[in-house]
């Protein structure tokens, strides 16, 4: 991967992605995924304006309007005041143990009646999931819940993959050192430091797995070494993580906590608040968790403390709305906070 290849996020990625194929000519009626990319106002307008369908994941803090725009509140206060009359149990396709039933209930929160919120009621354990829908056309209640239930088989899909692909067998292992070698040995001859610590990391990763946590360690290192001096954030972010998560996983909490932390700032920095979370679940794992970031800063989400930075340093607003490809009302109402 070439040096100046910048930092994408997962949402850009995937916005990027979908325009391709839509141009391309290959027919899509509806996009689903998790909250990464549902809390993302960049991919839901972009989706929008493609006449895409879409049902998205959203947090429990997510503020939408109601009566017809006019009231501002948080989405899961928004379940908190249904009726019981609005709730409908329906099946979100077939589980291990037959149809996966749970509570459902929908509510408009635009005048145009066809954006929606989409709220799911576990009632074995009072589990709430809460959707963003859109459509161009009227979808009934029964439409958005079949497009929510295929994330499930998607997720296994992945999961099933990663089992078959897994580390831990040795025919898997020989493959991939025998694909990394000739790649290291061409990124040293050529003298590119941003190949050799993205390698790294891969290596960093296999040794990990063969149990030798020192050569693991040593790689880890090597890599952030060559990193050194790269306007790379997001790749040192990366190499910190997979060195934190295996220090932790090997028992070694003090040395991990430290690599977490970084990799946690670092990720913060670049606006990535799933990846933020990530680190904050590694650290917490690992017992040794501190909440503070920056000193002043503690107190402010990922997303404000990386507006904070890039206002600091000089960004405007509509610079650091490019940057974090969020709005620009979106800016601003987080510099209210800082």
């Amino acid at each position: 991967m070439p040096d100046q290849t910048q930092f994408a996020t997962k949402p850009t990625l995937a916005g990027q992605m979908i325009a391709a194929a839509l141009d391309a000519g290959i027919d899509a009626s509806w996009v689903t995924g998790d909250e990464a990319y549902g809390q993302n106002p960049g991919l839901r307008a972009l989706l929008e304006s493609r006449r895409i369908s879409y049902v998205l994941a959203v947090a429990c803090s997510m503020r939408v309007r109601i009566n017809q725009g006019r009231t501002a509140v948080r989405a899961d206060a928004v379940a908190d005041r249904l009726p019981a009359s609005a709730w409908h149990r329906q099946s979100a396709g077939a589980g291990a143990k037959g149809p996966r039933y749970y509570d459902w209930a929908w509510i408009e929160i635009s005048a145009d009646r066809h954006r929606h919120l989409l709220i799911r009621h576990n009632p074995g354990s009072g589990e709430l999931a809460l959707y963003l829908c859109w459509s161009p056309r009227r979808v009934p209640l029964s439409g958005l819940v079949k497009v929510a239930g295929t994330r499930r088989c998607i997720e296994e899909s992945f999961q099933a993959a990663k089992g078959q692909g897994g580390l831990d067998h040795y025919q898997v292992r020989h493959d991939a050192e025998a694909f990394l070698t000739p790649y290291e040995d061409l990124a040293v001859r050529r003298g590119r430091r941003s190949a050799r610590a993205r390698l790294g990391l891969a290596r960093g990763r296999l040794t990990a797995a063969r149990g030798d946590i020192d050569a693991a360690r040593m790689e880890f290192e090597q890599a952030l070494a060559q990193l050194e001096h790269l306007p790379l954030q997001y790749d040192r972010a990366r190499v910190n993580f997979a060195y934190g998560q295996t220090m932790r996983r090997a028992g070694k909490r003090r040395e991990a906590d430290t690599v977490l932390k970084n990799a946690r700032d670092g990720y913060a920095t670049l606006g990535a608040p799933t990846y933020v979370e990530r680190c904050e679940r590694e650290l917490q794992a690992g017992g040794l968790h501190s909440t503070r970031l920056t000193p002043g800063m503690s107190q402010l989400t990922p997303q404000e403390r990386a507006v904070a930075r890039l206002f600091a340093s000089g960004a405007t607003n509509q610079q650091t709305a490019l940057e974090l490809f969020i709005s620009v009302r979106t800016v601003r109402y987080h510099l209210t906070h800082v």
